[in-house]
């Protein structure tokens, strides 16, 4: 009987919760998603990282072995990928070399541009 309850309370929940996020109009929820994510810029700024807008990727992801003068490359770094990005919201649209330790950390980026055409945000 307890699981039954618990289970009815739940739903009803969800649906009064449902119902509640459609009533809220579309520019409420913009002026939000703005909010939130000038919070996390300003976080991730406090942090000491770098933000990387990336509209699109050149090239790779390529192996360091692949790369014939691999000086300045950090030691740890195994993946590149050469992206057209805006660093740090600058207006200039640039292109950077960014590492990355694991293949699959690389890939993820350049898969999200097979799906999509919105831009990337990094912190690094």
């Amino acid at each position: 009987m307890k699981n039954y309850l618990l289970f009815n309370f739940g739903v009803l929940c969800s649906k009064l919760s449902d119902w509640a996020l459609q009533a809220v109009p579309d520019s409420y929820l913009d002026y939000r998603e703005k909010e939130i994510s000038q919070e996390v810029d300003e976080r991730m700024f406090d942090l000491g990282l770098t933000k990387f807008t990336i509209f699109h990727i050149n090239q790779g992801p390529t192996h360091r072995d692949h790369i014939p003068d691999d000086d300045g490359i950090p030691e740890h770094c195994e993946w590149l990928l050469e992206v057209k990005c805006r660093i740090n919201d600058d207006p200039d649209v640039v292109d950077v070399p960014l590492w990355f330790e694991e293949f699959n950390e690389a890939y993820a980026i350049v898969n999200h541009f097979y799906h999509s055409v919105e831009p990337k945000v990094l912190f690094v």
